[in-house]
This record gives structure tokens, C-alpha cells and sequence, in this order.
């Protein structure tokens, strides 16, 4: 693993305590794991492989696995996506390849013992539902390559977690699932979990001769810079669509799900994000703290598990020019400089297990005799935005998108309490927290150097506060926030 990412994924682990980590290309070529000689035989090379999951384990997380993608040598016909050339067309063998992922699953048994792997996940591949995309042959050939590969890893051992597929419901052919569902009923194949994505995209109609158009666009590796501006006009009626709309895809989606055959009723989103861009501007900005936890808050109670693309903006599927602040979808810079997005989960996981209140703006939580209060100030985005025009943001602008410029008061009155109390407050907003923002403030330089890249970490950091406070039946908590804002407040018992 590189060391950067590592380093990131240290203080990721350390400030929000996550359990599982997904990624695409376990199977890549780069990895090099499968191998054909000049005389036809085959080898297989795990190291690489290894070292990852080794330092993944070492860090405290585990892998939620994407069996996927083809190795080229193994590959039926040329079918890439991403600049590094990830394959998405059925195996030219079958057996081979069942021989692959069954050497794959023996030799992870054989290192990291049964009852480490049980615990993990494996998920046949990503988003095989937009079709000519993610996977270059017909439906049902994706159906019987499922079939036969889940059958083969199920006689290793049953309790193996095998399920799928990554699906991205909401622009996919919609009758996808129910076929996957009809013919797991007709072989007698289920799924142990249920995976798919959701990101802010609205329902939309999409003319045959447009999706080809976005389909060829799509699966061409060099193209991602004009992806939204060009593509989604291409596409009849497309929007981000209002500040509900993830919520309603989650909902719909596991409403889809409910006719899948399944060991279980775990449903998994393995990706979510404001947007599919992965050069939208506003991901940088403070709005990402408060989309995160009003997302998070709507849609968790719904599943299993969230898991946000991405962790980080060392993220290479296009080849693409990156500063500092590109509009990536990580919680952290590519240099390790926390975003506001990043605090966002860092305070949820700073939550009680049990909720005490829960509406627009707030929760509040307990855990034993102390009480957590996170605030948000989500507001949405304007008409323009919506259509995925981004005319209105630029590399130092980027919050004249959103409708609402107001501050938002509020009070929360805490009843039977009495005693003695620390309280504790930390923000972000615009001024603190926010590195994006540090980074305009400081004259928005195209290159950082140690001074500069010292300050924006500090100042990515949230501001706190912190005082002691008597109560005696009753205790009244005020704050103001700024547009995007989140606040925790956390009360602790002295004793």
C-alpha cells in the first residue's frame, strides 16, 4: 500500500473509527494475480494482494471486497473503462476463470483463517446494470457468469458472504433487478447480501438513441473532464434533483430488493455521494459537512452499512489534471488535507445509541448519563446547479449554487438534568473547519509549500470550545449557525 494513502487511512480509522474498506481491481492487471504463459499454462501471484489486505488488517479494517475486474489475459474481447484499463467483458473461459476466484478465496482462507474471512464481504462486481458500461455482454450471460462463480465459492465453504452487484438502480434498466430475481428463482441462487449506489440523480426518461450516445461516452477511458456537461445533456430531463432525493432512491431501491432470494435482509450502499462528478467543485466546499449528515441521518436506518466514494481524493479511474482543490470526491485531499466533509462523520460517530430527538436540523443522543447534540444547516442548491450547469462556480467561488444565505438560531431545552456538567462544542463552518475555504482566504495558491500546507491542516481542524455548567432540572443550549454548518455538542457528567 502506498504510503500516503496508508497514512491516510490511519487518521480516517482514528477519527471515525470505520470498519470496512471497498475498492474497484482486486483482480486488476497492476496486481498482477492472474498470469498466462507462452505454452498455455497458468500461474497465479498473490503477493501483492497480500501486502494490501496485510496492511488493511494491521490498520484495524477489513475488506469489503469487489471480485472484479477481468484480467486482460483472461478477457473475451477488449472492453475498458477507466485509464487503467479495467476489463468488464465475460471471461474467454469459464473454468479459468472459476479456477481463479477459487484459488483467490482458498489462498485468503489459508492466510487469514475462516473465521477472519466469514466476516468479510464479497461483492461480484459494480454496476453491471448499466449495461455496456461496467459489463460488455448480454444480461443473461452476467446472470449465468453470477451463477456459476457464486456456486463454486459456496462449495469452499457455505457461510462465505456472497451477494451484489453494486447496482446503480436509479439510471440503470429498471426491470434489471426483478430479471436477476425471476431467474435466482428459476436456479435456486440467493443472494447473502444486496449491494447497489446512490447519488444525487432525479428520475428521468432516457431515448434509446441517448443512451447509446451516454453509453459510448461512458465507457471511454479518456473521457471524464466534460462527463456533465456533455453526457448528462444528452439524457432527457436529468437532475440532481431536490434535497430528498437520495432518500427516495434508498427507499425505492430497497423496496426493488424486496423479491431477491436471500439468505439475509442486509442490504449494503457501497457507494453515495452528492454527485457522480468526480469534478464537481462543491465537493470541496463546506455544504458536504451538512449534505453528510442529514444523508446519513435519512438513509441509515434503511441498511446494513454506508460507504461513501470516496475516502480520499487518491483516486485514479481518469486521467485527469489535479490541484489541490479539484472537485475530488474524498473526505481528504490528495495530500492528506481534511475537508469539511471529513468532520461530518468524525462527529457522527461521535453519537449515543440512543436518540432522544430527531427532526430537520438536529439529533440528539445519550449515551449513559451523557447527551450529544449535532446541529446542521443544510441548504440546498438553485435551479442552474440542479441542470448541471456549473456557470456559476469557479476555482475560488463556489457557493453562489445555493439558495439559502440566512443564519439559522437554534434552541434545545435538556429536561432531568442535575448536577454538574462539562460541555463541549466544536463547529465547522466557513471560517473553521473548512479547508477549502483556508485555502481562498489564503490566496488560493495553485501550489503549496510546507508553510502553506502546515496551515491548511490546522485549519482544517474544527473550532472548539469548551465550559462548565450546573443544571438543575432543566438545561437551555442557543446556537447560530451559518449556511452549511454542523455543530456537536456533547454534555458529560462530572462526577
Amino acid at each position: 500500500m502506498r504510503s500516503d494513502f496508508r497514512g491516510q487511512l490511519q487518521v480516517l480509522k482514528r477519527d471515525i473509527g470505520f470498519e470496512y474498506v471497498r475498492f474497484h481491481g482486486i483482480l486488476a492487471d497492476e496486481l498482477l494475480v492472474y498470469n498466462e504463459q507462452s505454452d498455455g499454462s497458468v500461474y497465479y501471484n498473490f503477493n501483492h494482494i497480500d501486502a494490501l489486505l496485510d496492511t488493511l488488517l494491521a490498520e484495524g479494517v477489513r475488506p469489503f471486497l469487489e471480485l472484479g475486474f477481468m484480467p486482460s489475459q483472461l478477457a473475451s474481447s477488449a472492453g475498458e473503462i477507466f485509464y487503467w484499463k479495467a476489463n468488464v467483458t465475460p471471461p474467454k473461459d469459464l473454468v479459468r476463470w472459476l479456477d481463479l476466484i477459487e484459488a483467490f478465496v482458498r489462498h485468503l482462507l489459508n492466510r487469514y483463517g475462516i473465521a477472519e474471512v466469514v466476516s468479510w464481504y464479497f461483492e461480484f462486481w459494480n454496476e453491471p446494470d448499466i449495461e455496456g458500461v461496467f459489463w460488455k455482454g448480454s444480461r443473461e450471460q452476467f446472470f449465468d457468469f453470477f451463477r456459476a462463480s457464486c456456486e463454486r465459492l459456496k462449495t469452499i465453504d457455505a457461510r462465505l458472504k456472497i451477494g451484489g452487484f453494486g447496482n446503480l438502480g436509479m439510471v440503470g434498466d429498471g426491470d434489471w433487478l426483478q430479471d436477476f430475481a425471476d431467474y435466482a428463482r428459476k436456479h435456486d441462487l440467493q443472494l447473502d447480501f444486496y449491494s447497489f449506489h446512490v447519488y444525487h440523480l432525479s428520475d428521468f426518461e432516457v431515448a434509446s438513441e441517448q443512451a447509446a450516445v451516454a453509453t459510448e461516452l461512458l465507457a471511454d477511458a479518456d473521457y471524464a473532464s466534460d462527463l456533465h456537461s456533455e453526457l448528462l445533456n444528452q439524457l432527457t430531463g436529468i437532475r440532481l434533483g431536490d434535497a430528498n432525493t437520495i432518500q427516495r432512491a434508498v427507499e425505492e431501491e430497497v423496496a426493488r430488493s424486496g423479491t431477491l432470494p436471500m439468505t439475509t435482509e442486509e442490504r449494503w450502499i457501497t457507494e453515495w455521494n452528492a454527485n457522480t462528478d468526480c469534478r464537481d467543485l462543491v465537493h470541496d466546499t463546506c455544504y458536504m459537512a451538512a449534505f453528510i449528515i442529514r444523508t446519513a441521518l435519512q438513509i441509515g436506518p434503511h441498511v446494513e452499512g454506508l460507504g461513501f466514494w470516496t475516502a480520499t481524493d487518491l483516486h485514479e479511474e481518469f486521467r485527469l489534471p489535479q490541484p489541490v482543490f479539484h472537485g475530488g470526491f474524498g473526505l481528504m485531499t490528495y495530500n492528506g488535507i481534511k475537508k469539511a466533509g471529513f468532520h461530518a462523520f468524525a462527529f457522527l460517530a461521535k453519537l449515543g445509541d440512543e436518540i432522544l430527538l430527531q427532526k430537520e436540523g438536529i439529533i440528539v443522543t445519550r449515551r449513559g448519563d451523557d447527551y450529544q447534540i449535532l446541529l446542521y444547516h443544510y441548504c440546498h442548491y438553485n435551479d442552474l446547479y440542479d441542470r448541471f450547469d456549473y456557470s456559476q462556480l469557479t476555482s475560488i467561488s463556489r457557493y453562489g449554487v445555493f439558495l439559502n444565505s440566512e443564519l439559522e438560531e437554534v434552541k434545545v431545552r435538556l429536561h432531568s438534568l442535575n448536577g454538574d456538567f462539562t460541555i463541549e462544542e466544536q463547529w465547522v463552518n466557513r471560517k473553521q473547519g473548512s479547508s477549502f475555504d483556508a485555502w481562498v482566504e489564503m490566496g488560493a495558491p495553485d501550489i503549496l509549500n510546507g508553510a502553506g500546507h502546515n496551515h491548511l491542516v490546522r485549519m482544517a481542524e474544527p473550532g472548539y470550545r469548551t465550559r462548565m455548567e450546573r443544571a438543575e432540572g432543566i438545561m437551555e443550549l442557543k446556537a447560530v449557525l451559518e449556511p452549511h454548518e454542523i455543530r456537536l455538542v456533547t454534555i458529560k457528567r462530572r462526577y
